[in-house]
C-alpha cells in the first residue's frame, strides 16, 4: 500500500510539473508558429511611374504630346492638317498594347536613364524634331527631364550603357508616336 501511495504521489507530481510547464508539446508548437510568422516573405511594393513626352513638330511630323501612367493608360494630343487647309487637334486615349507596355516598363526600370545629363544629349540639327521627355518613378528621387532632338540618338556624348540604351529609347518613343497618334478621317 505504501508503494502504491508513493506511485500515485509521484504520478501526481509529474502531472503537475508537466501542466505547469505547459506540457512541452504546446511550447514547441507556439515557437514554430511565431518563427513561421517572422520568416514570411514581404510582398514587393508597387512602384508607380509617370511618363510625359512632347514634340514641337517639324516639316515631316506634327506636334505631339503623350502622357502615360502606371496602369498603361495613354492620353495623346496631336495636330492634324486637313485637306481643306484647316488645322484640327485630335485627342486620343488608349491603353498600351502588352508588347509596348513591356518595352516602356523596361525603360522605366533602367536606373541609368535617370542619370542622363541634358547637355550630353542636346546636339542640334536643322531637320530633327525637338523632344521634351520627363519620366519619374515613385521609388527614385531623381527623374529624367531632358530636352533633346532626334539627332541625339546617333550624335551624343553618352558613354557605356547609356550610349547603348538611349537610341533604343528614342526609337521606342517614335514608335509610340506613329502607332498611337489619333487622326480624324475626312
Amino acid at each position: 500500500m505504501k508503494f502504491r501511495t508513493q506511485l500515485l504521489v509521484g504520478s501526481a507530481m509529474l502531472s503537475i510539473g508537466l501542466i505547469s510547464c505547459g506540457g512541452g508539446k504546446s511550447i514547441g508548437d507556439s515557437s514554430k508558429k511565431s518563427e513561421v510568422q517572422k520568416t514570411a516573405p514581404v510582398s514587393p511594393q508597387m512602384v508607380t511611374y509617370r511618363f510625359h513626352f512632347t514634340s514641337l513638330g517639324s516639316a515631316t511630323k506634327p506636334h505631339d504630346e503623350i502622357w502615360i501612367d502606371t496602369n498603361g493608360q495613354m492620353t495623346f494630343d496631336t495636330q492634324q492638317h486637313m485637306k481643306d487647309g484647316s488645322w484640327r487637334s485630335p485627342r486620343g486615349m488608349a491603353y498600351l498594347e502588352p508588347k509596348d507596355e513591356d518595352s516602356l516598363l523596361t525603360f522605366v526600370r533602367l536606373d541609368i536613364l535617370y542619370s542622363i545629363d541634358e547637355s550630353d544629349v542636346s546636339p542640334q540639327c536643322p531637320d530633327g524634331d525637338q523632344y521634351g521627355i520627363r519620366m519619374s518613378r515613385s521609388d527614385l528621387k531623381k527623374e529624367l527631364f531632358i530636352k533633346t532632338n532626334t539627332c541625339a540618338a546617333e550624335y551624343n556624348l553618352l558613354t557605356g550603357q547609356q550610349r547603348k540604351i538611349f537610341p533604343a529609347f528614342i526609337a521606342f518613343i517614335d514608335r509610340l508616336r506613329d502607332r498611337y497618334r489619333p487622326l480624324y478621317t475626312e
